[in-house]
């Protein structure tokens, strides 16, 4: 952030700690190896790969303080037909075709067993997803959220 926004954040008074509730759970969208290789259409560079060095680090701390953690992944039919006017629109989303190695969790985060992921087709984790479900039923009052 350059330092005239941080200015304007501070005095819109948005950088105070904020506690977590008592029921907090991690949320990591789209980790997805479509960033991280580097012949994919989607490659993100270092910048992704300074997000995913920091998300590892919040999994690793929810994981050893049993808090849950949620992933989000996108994921198309292979030709897209579950994508509608989107997936044909930006040609770049057939890296999330099931089957594409580009689909696939990056390395890092060795998802287990007992942790969701949450299959998307649009941008958000939110809309049109059992993500909402999901938190009421683990009755999360805290999102933190990393992504990409």
């Amino acid at each position: 952030m350059s330092e005239e926004l941080d200015v304007n954040y501070e005095r819109a008074g948005y950088h105070f700690k904020q506690n977590l509730g008592l029921k907090p759970a991690l949320l990591l969208v789209d980790f997805a190896n479509a960033y991280f290789l580097k012949d994919s259409p989607l490659f993100g560079g270092p910048l992704c790969e300074t997000a995913r060095e920091a998300a590892v680090e919040l999994t690793n701390s929810a994981r050893k303080n049993n808090v849950p953690v949620i992933f989000t992944e996108v994921l198309y039919r292979p030709g897209g037909l579950d994508g509608g006017a989107f997936y044909s629109k930006v040609p770049a989303l057939s890296c999330f075709d099931q089957g594409r190695e580009t689909q696939e969790l990056c390395d890092g985060f060795d998802k287990r067993d007992t942790e969701l992921m949450i299959t998307k087709q649009y941008p958000s984790a939110f809309f049109g997803t059992s993500l909402s479900a999901s938190l009421a039923f683990l009755k999360v009052d805290t999102l933190v959220i990393a992504g990409l």
